[in-house]
């Protein structure tokens, strides 16, 4: 965003103007429409926008209303709950630097509890930071415009979200990342305690540099894989960690993926159990550990589902009794549903070339009832299991 418009947006002018026209509930070239009235096309423009993202925000910042955004930003930024989750972790350092902050819900999460120096190349987010740091009454975070690569003050921790798009376009390859891997051997030897966060979908061994300790930890919150940290020296509890985010607290397991025994394949059978595990879980590689005492077995080795005897109840793994069980053949799978009177369906589906609305469009029927059917891979061919979700009791 243009620095002269970013500076404008923050202006008690435009504040006021969005404050004024919030409850009207308009969409983006409503308010963008109106907004022309009041300001120049430019900054009604981006205005508008920000009073859009601001309601979209809202599912990741209880103080959205007041906040500033670019549609980038938001888009990458650690929600409330990640940002906390970080935060927590990183309290007893005295300082900690931030050089990506982006509009700065990490730098304002961690000065909560210690002082933080945050840094970005963009101007303009840099602002929105300060801003935001404001709105969440944050004083001990210190921002400044400058690439990473250019600074480095002194500080006791390093918290590290690199800048994950070239361009318009989001970018996977992490050396195309803003800094690339090739640093973050000098900026661990350098930092010591640190924290980098990286998309869920990266393998830890992608990122992490050669032959210094770290912990791969996988964030998940409502029950989405958000993130990937590493955590690197006093910061690091362990080996590979998964955690689930919850209102009461974050829920964990530790242990080592190379350790756990290798989980075995089985039929399932109607009466007992299939559980879907956490995404976090999943790719934290730590199924087993859960999964083996409980003596649940994997429908197939590429495919998360395990199977079996109803474990200890955990949020780690969603349980689901098995009903019914057909081959995923239409007539046959139409057949068991008319048996058990289902025609609305939930359809759940992993290893299937459909999406799983297709197959809920081919599958249900004027029946009256409404189930959820799994639809899943088990070797070369596919499986249909109708289930019932198992409520965890109060």
């Amino acid at each position: 965003m243009d620095f002269a418009i970013a500076r404008k947006l923050v202006s008690e002018e435009v504040e006021s103007l969005l404050e004024l026209l919030a409850m009207e509930q308009e969409d983006a070239l409503a308010l963008q429409t109106k907004l022309r009235n009041f300001l120049p096309t430019k900054l009604a423009t981006a205005a508008g926008e920000l009073a859009e993202l601001r309601r979209r925000a809202c599912a990741k910042f209880a103080l959205a209303p007041k906040m500033y955004f670019t549609r980038d930003a938001l888009e990458v930024a650690s929600s409330d709950a990640t940002a906390a989750y970080h935060a927590e972790r990183m309290k007893g350092l005295a300082s900690v630097f931030d050089p990506c902050c982006g509009i700065g819900s990490d730098a304002i999460a961690i000065a909560r509890h210690t002082e933080v120096l945050a840094a970005d190349a963009d101007p303009a987010r840099v602002l929105f930071a300060k801003a935001n740091a404001a709105v969440h009454g944050v004083r001990f975070a210190h921002f400044w415009s400058a690439e990473v690569e250019r600074i480095a003050p002194p500080a006791e921790g390093l918290f590290l979200d690199p800048a994950r798009r070239e361009g318009r376009r989001r970018t996977r390859d992490p050396e195309e990342w803003s800094p690339s891997p090739t640093t973050f051997v000098d900026l661990v030897q350098r930092y010591i305690n640190v924290a980098i966060k990286a998309a869920p979908g990266i393998e830890p061994e992608e990122i992490a540099p050669a032959g210094v300790p770290y912990e791969a930890e996988f964030l998940s919150h409502k029950r989405e894989c958000k993130e990937l940290v590493l955590w690197f020296g006093s910061l690091r509890r362990g080996t590979r960690r998964a955690t689930i985010l919850k209102d009461s607290g974050p829920i964990t397991i530790e242990g080592d993926p190379a350790q756990l025994p290798p989980l075995v394949e089985r039929e399932p059978e109607v009466g007992s159990f299939i559980l879907e595990p956490d995404a976090a879980l999943i790719r934290s590689g730590l199924l087993a550990l859960l999964a083996a005492p409980a003596g649940l077995s994997l429908l197939d080795p590429e495919i998360a589902f395990v199977h079996g005897p109803l474990p200890k109840s955990t949020p780690f793994l969603r349980p689901f009794e098995i009903l019914g069980i057909s081959p995923m053949d239409t007539r046959k799978v139409r057949a068991l549903l008319k048996k058990h009177d289902i025609g609305r369906l939930v359809v759940k589906k992993r290893g299937h070339p459909s999406d799983a609305d297709t197959l809920r469009r081919a599958l249900q029927s004027d029946c009256p009832g409404e189930g959820t059917l799994i639809v899943t891979r088990q070797g070369e061919s596919h499986l249909a299991l109708l289930v019932s979700e198992v409520m965890a009791k109060a």
